[in-house]
């Protein structure tokens, strides 16, 4: 089973990547939708955890099949044992560490709980689910003006309160005249809260 240890190391990751790297593509314009955010994710996530990922025999996969679920998650990070003596690379997987899902928004009405409903059914799903480690990522950029961003944590003020200690909010938007990219986190690894523009970076 996965440390708490190495999972910190993926969080920071995940976290940083999102306020930093993911950020700067958005303002070059290297993703313009979901499928070439996602190419930007992989790339970078890739990149930064690829010695842990050798270490740990841990693998980063897009449109990963949850088997129990039913489910496609955009990202993913399983474990897998590639000693196992099996014909189909999936019966290798020995469990599932980080799930990351996607979101490329421009409507004009973020408060609307329709524009994030499927994607919030899924990742209730998950976190329901409950596997042992697992953490859960919700990134989403809306390109629209904004009352808030963390659109995922106000809602789970609601008594069975799903995203405490495994589900992180990855937001982006625009409040004002800025463009913000956001961290805002329930699992208490790394920093609860962080937020980037185009002109400082405030922690939290």
């Amino acid at each position: 089973m996965i440390t708490k240890t190495t999972l910190k190391t993926i969080d920071r990751a995940i976290k940083d990547l999102w306020i930093n790297e993911l950020y700067t593509d958005y303002r070059k314009g290297y993703f313009i939708n979901k499928d070439s955010l996602r190419c930007s994710f992989y790339h970078h996530l890739q990149t930064a955890l690829s010695p842990l990922f050798n270490e740990k025999q841990l693998y980063l996969y897009p449109n990963f099949y949850v088997v129990e679920l039913n489910l496609v998650a955009d990202l993913a990070i399983v474990h897998m044992d590639m000693t196992l003596n099996t014909k189909q690379m999936n019966d290798k997987m020995t469990y599932i560490a980080t799930i990351i899902e996607l979101n490329y928004r421009n409507e004009t009405a973020m408060h609307n709980d329709s524009i994030l409903l499927s994607d919030t059914i899924k990742l209730k799903q998950y976190a329901q689910a409950k596997k042992p480690g697992c953490q859960y990522y919700c990134a989403c950029i809306h390109e629209a003006e904004n009352d808030y961003l963390d659109w995922l944590t106000l809602r789970s003020q609601q008594p069975d309160r799903w995203l405490e200690g495994a589900m992180s909010e990855l937001n982006a938007g625009y409040m004002g005249d800025h463009l913000f990219f956001e961290v805002n986190s329930g699992n208490h690894f790394n920093y609860r809260h962080k937020r980037t523009s185009c002109e400082t970076t405030i922690d939290g």
